[in-house]
């Protein structure tokens, strides 16, 4: 066998550099056509690389044979101690690595690295050598001509892939098995306590759980149960489409009656998460307008009033350019929801729907029809108007009524009232109908001159003592004084009951 002396003064230690020529020569080392190679100091010290790696690397290796179409691979599952790199598949041809991937990416439950007991950390690197690499390696020993996915009757790198993946999910099964269960269990607890929109895919899609990337947690877990969760939607929407559309008749097969009832199963449960994620949605709504406001009581720094106004709805918007998740409407009422038009602070000369020319801007101008109590014939069944107040203020003044919200929103009511309305066709229609409601909602914190006002201009208190309302006669409206704490009381109660069904605290 040739013999290979190797004399350095590296202040590193020979060990260390035996240790790196082993790592760089390892399939040679594998293979056992590694020349003998020697590692010597100054001072006479040798050692014999072959009793190096027949000490620390060979009593760790597992080998296994596979084939495919006729065609042997031999693989070699090393670890690899005290090491930089990533779990690693090697592809070799003629005693040299052509090709590597990362194994980690394949197998994600590996981590990055495995830590053993004794504290020492390691990597397994995989060595895949056939003749049928070796007579596929191009001239240039960078890469094979492999096709990538199946051609005909050729071995492809997909094969080849899946057939290494199945030995080391063997090979390693234990130790697999393990870190799987205990990212399941994590993983089924951050569902349960913090995301129940995503329980169904505990039961329909496990597969896909089991596969996720170790050691997600909060935003980065969530966006990978989302990924899931939308591939089981289109899944199961094409999976109706030929359920609910057959080419043939054949509503009378048993087959068929079972996977009618496979689907509308798993359909349902979509329905579940769907609203799982609505009612998940809600609560964290809740949570952040509490969190607002409790700040600014603890602390006396009131959030702005454009602040708390956008976790209501977006300031400047209008509904048709907003998504319906992002209206929280219903933390005022959950009829409100369910309207034709919304325009949040704009002038009423910007609002295309009306004539006017003034530049007052309600926080919110509604223009709904789920408050029914005149004709079906008319444009607009009701108009709300939503006035917020920023939390803590306590300069109210009847002097003007740009500090007093009474009659700031009664000035809305008029302005609407004394000009025309464009339908969504574009033509104007005059509110001369005194029938036509009102309802002004007014978001506050009570204080002694708000009180006051409250009090001269003859509003009475809601059955629960702490909310305001009047009604205006001669304009036809409706108008409540809600404060914040109210608001947030009355929105706690109304979801509690879907809170609790959901498990949530």
């Amino acid at each position: 066998m040739q013999k290979i002396e190797i004399y350095h003064t590296i202040m590193s230690g020979y060990e260390n550099i035996a240790d790196k020529i082993i790592e760089h020569f390892l399939i040679l080392f594998l293979s056992n056509r590694c020349p003998l190679i020697s590692v010597s100091e100054i001072n006479g010290k040798k050692i014999i690389l072959q009793d190096i790696f027949s000490k620390k690397i060979e009593t760790y290796i597992q080998k296994e044979v596979f084939s495919i179409k006729n065609f042997k691979f031999n693989l070699s599952l090393v670890k690899v101690f005290n090491t930089n790199i990533n779990h690693t598949i090697h592809l070799c041809a003629n005693d040299r690595e052509v090709k590597s991937e990362n194994l980690f990416i394949l197998i994600p439950d590996l981590g990055k690295y495995i830590k053993e007991k004794n504290g020492n950390s390691f990597v397994y690197n995989v060595y895949i050598t056939s003749r049928f690499l070796d007579a596929k390696v191009n001239s240039e020993r960078t890469n094979f001509n492999i096709p990538n996915k199946q051609k005909k009757d050729e071995i492809s790198y997909k094969q080849i892939r899946n057939e290494i993946i199945q030995i080391l999910e063997n090979l390693l099964s234990d130790f697999l098995r393990k870190n799987r269960e205990k990212k399941v269990d994590k993983y089924k607890k951050h569902i349960f306590d913090n995301s129940p929109q995503f329980r169904e895919l505990l039961k329909y899609k496990s597969e896909s759980i089991d596969k996720m990337p170790p050691e997600l947690s909060g935003n980065k877990l969530d966006i990978e149960l989302f990924k899931i969760q939308n591939n089981f939607e289109i899944e199961i929407k094409e999976r109706g489409e030929e359920i609910l559309n057959p080419k043939k008749d054949i509503t009378n097969l048993k087959d068929y009656k079972k996977n009618y009832n496979n689907y509308i199963e798993k359909f349902n449960a979509i329905g579940k998460a769907s609203l799982a994620k609505y009612i998940v949605h809600r609560k964290a709504v809740i949570e952040l307008l509490d969190k607002f406001l409790n700040a600014g009581e603890k602390n006396g720094k009131f959030q702005k009033e454009d602040i708390i106004h956008n976790i209501f709805f977006p300031i400047r918007e209008i509904s048709d350019e907003i998504n319906y998740e992002k209206q929280n409407l219903w933390l005022i009422d959950e009829r409100l929801s369910y309207h034709r038009y919304l325009a949040s602070d704009k002038t009423f000369k910007s609002i295309p729907l009306t004539s006017s020319k003034s530049l007052d801007k309600p926080d919110l101008l509604i223009f709904s029809d789920s408050f029914v109590f005149v004709n079906e014939d008319a444009p607009y069944n009701s108009f709300i108007i939503v006035e917020f107040k920023r939390p803590g203020r306590d300069d109210y003044s009847t002097k003007t009524d740009k500090k007093n919200p009474i009659d700031q929103v009664i000035s809305y009511i008029r302005t609407i009232r004394e000009n025309k309305i464009k339908d969504r066709r574009g033509i104007f229609i005059q509110i001369t109908n005194k029938n036509t409601p009102f309802y002004a909602y007014i978001i506050c914190d009570y204080n002694k001159k708000l009180g006051e006002i409250l009090s001269d201009k003859d509003f009475k208190k809601t059955p629960d003592g702490i909310g305001y309302f009047k009604y205006h006669e001669s304009y036809n409206a409706y108008i409540e004084v809600i404060t914040y704490d109210k608001l947030l009381k009355d929105a706690k109660n109304r979801n509690r009951i879907l809170f609790e069904k959901l498990g949530l605290p």
